[in-house]
């Protein structure tokens, strides 16, 4: 395992390249765990950040190749969070348990994309495999030096960091961790329950969904059934063996 994971040059930056994903679903679970909200739906946030990332690169050929790619990662993320925002909608408004509608909504998205790739976006000039049609090179993250490795990697390492920081240094998010750890005493505070929760969820969901722009984008160069490939369930053992910390979990989604 060693030796397959950091044994070359090569094994190493293949293994950054796998954990790139990782990082940024991990990262937004923690952020939701941290709100003591179970989000069980990186992975559908994920294929929806694809989805997302997949319109642009495609099909808005409108756009100036200089726009593409932050039009591809404004998409991803937007698509992701939008996922997020609209499964704990039920948990605000009406308290209903979000384990559950997370869980389930992955299974929507995963069937929305088949339906699109086995359908209209369908390469049909390629071998006829249910894969898009390659995104053109403009639309493609920048690599670094000769590796796989891209500037989504950067991507994971600055949003870890800015969490860290969020936590640490912001009265929201001292706020959003009293409201983890104890409802009660911040309803008793005064704090505003619902709009942090819809908070951490957009950017629990939105990082999900930059995992499916860096794995479209930046590792595939297309859109696939099962993209995700279990990251976002894996993210949520990452998280909790992190113990909700996003610089930890960057180490973690390594290992």
């Amino acid at each position: 395992l060693f030796t397959g994971a950091f044994g070359s040059f090569y094994s190493l930056t293949e293994t950054l390249l796998q954990a790139t994903p990782l990082m940024l679903c991990a990262l937004g679970v923690t952020m939701a765990l941290k709100m003591s909200v179970t989000n069980l739906g990186a992975e559908g946030q994920y294929m929806m950040g694809a989805f997302g990332a997949t319109s642009v690169a495609l099909f808005c050929p409108f756009l100036p190749e200089s726009l593409v790619l932050p039009c591809i990662v404004l998409a991803g993320f937007l698509a992701g969070a939008l996922w997020g925002i609209i499964v704990i909608l039920p948990k605000v408004l009406w308290e209903v348990n979000e384990t559950i509608l997370t869980l389930m909504f992955n299974y929507v998205a995963l069937l929305w994309v088949d339906f699109w790739v086995y359908g209209a976006w369908r390469d049909s000039a390629g071998s006829n495999l249910p894969y898009s049609p390659l995104f053109p090179e403009h639309a493609m993250l920048t690599t670094l030096g000769n590796t796989r490795v891209h500037i989504g990697l950067l991507f994971a390492v600055v949003a870890g960091i800015l969490i860290f920081l969020f936590y640490r240094h912001t009265s929201r998010g001292y706020q959003m961790q009293v409201i983890g750890a104890n409802q009660q005493a911040a309803r008793y505070a005064g704090m505003n329950i619902r709009t942090s929760i819809l908070l951490a969820m957009l950017f629990s969901g939105g990082l999900a969904g930059l995992a499916g722009v860096a794995q479209t984008s930046g590792a595939v160069g297309r859109l696939q059934p099962n993209i995700s490939n279990g990251a976002g369930y894996t993210a949520i053992a990452i998280a909790w063996l992190s113990r909700l910390n996003p610089l930890v979990v960057m180490i973690v989604s390594v290992l």
